[in-house]
């Protein structure tokens, strides 16, 4: 844990209920521009399957999560004085994390500067009943920090404070993320769990498999569906055609993973994982009808295609017609990523939090709010 003055107030504090190794490159890029940015992480996540990154956790305050009601609801223990210290703090836009309410309403009285970062909606999207709360909660709010200029345009009507964007990315422009590879496979980025219908692609790919001699099946990520995914890819006699790799974090293999596939597929609901194939210029197939993240704004007809959700054959049937246009997307996966960093890289999310976190006349003259930074 690195050391922190007890008689100088700290310019800047992050305060997340967990941050996962996604977020690895995005912290390094923080901590290089602002050094003295103290970092705050809770242990655990609504989501078990979320934990937090090593190294995270290596340079910040580790701080005990207590949840209630069946998991709806966190305290963070330490979390309200660690938050009230820095003259600047960014919070997590979560309604269920108590303390967020307390640290909120104290720093209001003080006077001091408190940004909330997350998504703008709940997973249910605008016309959400608990939307209202949320817009509560922005009351107390000096800004609101949200991963696309999409979220932004429909927030900052509703709420009296000022809205930025930080464009979630998990890869950096200066990375080399396109590789030489195989492109023989299609891959599958994020948490095994139902709402990334796993199995979907599981009954999908065994359509296919015969057709695409050499090519496999390959999960990135964990979760509670893990050992039904390799029971059912043993009932279609496939499972010499499905890889579980595990959680993949380390930059430089996983462009190799990309770089050996054709295609990355979304068969439930789309988020982050989205940005990170077109990082590396891998088209995505992606279910037309599920309550996708915000970043489903990044695909195009240019870096992806629709297939009717929950229907494993129409995904099978898209499978096919991208593979035999693979030499196509081969040839447009320069653009993809191009295109794509330019807009969702570390960099660019870095530029957004700290437009909002630590504004300065100097700092807004480099940002477009047109490109939706600031």
């Amino acid at each position: 844990m690195r050391h922190r003055s007890r008689t100088t107030r700290p310019d800047l504090g992050l305060l997340q209920a967990c941050l996962p190794s996604y977020r690895d490159d995005f912290v390094t890029e923080l901590l290089g521009r602002r050094p003295g940015t103290l970092l705050y992480c809770g242990d655990s996540h609504f989501d078990r399957t979320v934990t937090p990154s090593p190294a995270i956790a290596a340079q910040s305050l580790l701080l005990k999560n207590r949840f209630f009601a069946g998991r709806r609801l966190l305290w963070e223990r330490g979390a309200v004085r660690a938050g009230i210290g820095p003259r600047s703090v960014v919070l997590e836009f979560n309604p269920r994390i108590i303390n967020v309410w307390v640290t909120l309403a104290i720093r209001r009285l003080l006077q001091r500067r408190s940004i909330l970062w997350g998504h703008a909606w709940p997973r249910a999207g605008v016309t959400a009943r608990t939307a209202f709360i949320r817009h509560l909660m922005a009351q107390l709010a000096d800004g609101i920090l949200v991963y696309t200029a999409q979220d932004r345009d429909q927030l900052a009507p509703l709420v009296r404070c000022r809205v930025w964007v930080a464009p979630n990315a998990v890869c950096s422009r200066r990375a080399n993320n396109i590789v030489p590879g195989r492109a023989k496979n299609i891959i599958q980025i994020g948490r095994l769990v139902e709402a990334k219908r796993p199995l979907l692609t599981v009954e999908a790919w065994a359509l296919v498999c015969d057709r695409l001699p050499g090519s496999q099946l390959v999960f990135v990520g964990t979760g509670p569906l893990k050992a039904e995914v390799m029971r059912v890819a043993g009932v279609m006699g496939i499972e010499e055609r499905v890889s579980v790799l595990g959680h993949v974090s380390d930059p430089s293999k996983l462009a190799v993973l990309f770089a050996d596939s054709f295609l990355s597929v979304s068969a439930g609901y789309a988020g982050l994982s989205l940005t990170q194939g077109f990082a590396h210029g891998v088209p995505a197939l992606i279910a037309d009808d599920e309550p996708h993240a915000p970043e489903i704004a990044v695909a195009t007809e240019m870096n992806s295609r629709t297939f009717r959700a929950l229907d494993p054959a129409d995904m099978a049937r898209e499978i096919m017609a991208i593979f035999q246009e693979r030499d196509r997307w081969m040839l447009r996966r320069a653009q993809i990523s191009a295109a794509t960093l330019d807009e969702y890289s570390v960099e660019t999310m870095v530029d957004g939090f700290l437009s909002a976190a630590c504004p300065s006349p100097a700092h807004a003259l480099r940002h477009d709010p047109a490109r939706g930074v600031g």
